[in-house]
C-alpha cells in the first residue's frame, strides 16, 4: 500500500485506535481516518503509523502493514486486513521492527488458521476434513509459537511467575506426609506465624508390653518339662 492508493485523509475522533481505515462512496482509494484535531495531511498519517508499528522509518511502516495485508486479501477485503492488521499491532504496543513483523506475523497465522478451520467444517468428505483441519491446528500452532517469542521480548527473555495464597477453608493442612506434618490455623487472609503452628500427633502404636496375656493350657508343665531337658552330648 502507497502514499499514491490513499484517498484524502480525514482527522476525526476514533475511540482505543490512532488508526482506521474505511471505504468511501465514489472514491476508488482506501480512506484513512486518523484520531486527533485539526486538518489532515499525508505526513500526520505516516507519523500515526510509525507509532502503531513502533519503527522510524516511513517506508518501513508503509511496507510492513502492506505485506500483512497482502497476505490477508485472499479471505478479507482491503479495507478490513488494514484494519486487523493496524489494530491487532496498536494493541502488541511493538517498541521495534522485530516486535512489530512478530505482532503482524501472529494476526496473519490466526486468521488462516480461522479460515482453514471454516472450510475443514464445510467439507462433506472425511479425508478432505482431516486435511483441513490438520493444517488449521500447524497454523495456530506456529501462531502460539510466535506470540510466545513476542512475549519474551516484551518481557526481556524473563519469565515472570505470581503466587498468591489463598484461603480455601478455616485451615490449611501443610506437610501432611504419613501422618505426620503440621497444622497451622489461618482463619483470616494473613499467613500462618509460628506461634498458630501446633504438630500433630502420629497415630500411636500399641506397645506388645501393656498387651493382655491370655492363659495358655499345661503352660506351667511345658515350662517345667524345658527346665528339665539336659543338652545333648556330642
Amino acid at each position: 500500500m502507497s502514499e499514491d492508493n490513499l484517498a484524502t485523509l480525514i482527522v476525526k475522533s476514533i475511540p482505543n485506535t490512532p488508526i482506521k481505515y474505511f471505504d468511501k462512496d465514489g472514491e476508488d482509494k482506501t480512506c484513512v481516518a486518523i484520531a486527533g484535531d485539526g486538518d489532515s495531511t499525508k505526513s500526520m498519517y505516516l507519523e500515526a503509523l510509525k507509532n502503531v508499528l513502533g519503527v522510524k522509518d516511513e517506508e518501513l511502516a508503509i511496507l510492513s502493514i502492506s505485506a500483512g495485508a497482502n497476505a490477508l486479501t485472499g479471505t478479507l477485503d482491503r479495507t478490513d486486513a488494514l484494519n486487523m492488521i493496524a489494530q491487532s499491532v496498536n494493541d502488541c504496543k511493538p517498541q521495534n521492527i522485530l516486535e512489530s513483523r512478530l505482532a503482524i506475523q501472529s494476526s496473519v497465522l490466526f486468521n488462516c488458521a480461522m479460515n482453514i478451520l471454516r472450510k475443514s467444517e464445510q467439507s462433506d468428505q472425511i479425508p478432505q476434513a482431516d486435511y483441513y483441519t490438520n493444517k488449521a491446528l500447524k497454523l495456530m500452532r506456529l501462531h502460539n509459537e510466535t506470540v510466545t517469542i513476542l512475549q519474551k521480548l516484551k518481557n526481556g527473555g524473563e519469565q515472570k511467575v505470581t503466587v498468591t495464597h489463598a484461603v480455601i477453608t478455616e485451615k490449611a493442612i501443610v506437610n501432611n506426609f504419613n501422618g505426620g506434618g503440621v497444622e497451622c490455623s489461618n482463619k483470616g487472609k494473613r499467613s500462618c506465624k509460628s506461634q498458630d503452628v501446633v504438630q500433630k500427633r502420629k497415630p500411636e502404636m500399641a506397645n506388645p508390653v501393656e498387651m493382655d496375656v491370655y492363659a495358655v493350657e499345661d503352660a506351667g508343665c511345658t515350662a517345667e518339662k524345658a527346665q528339665g531337658l539336659k543338652p545333648l552330648k556330642g
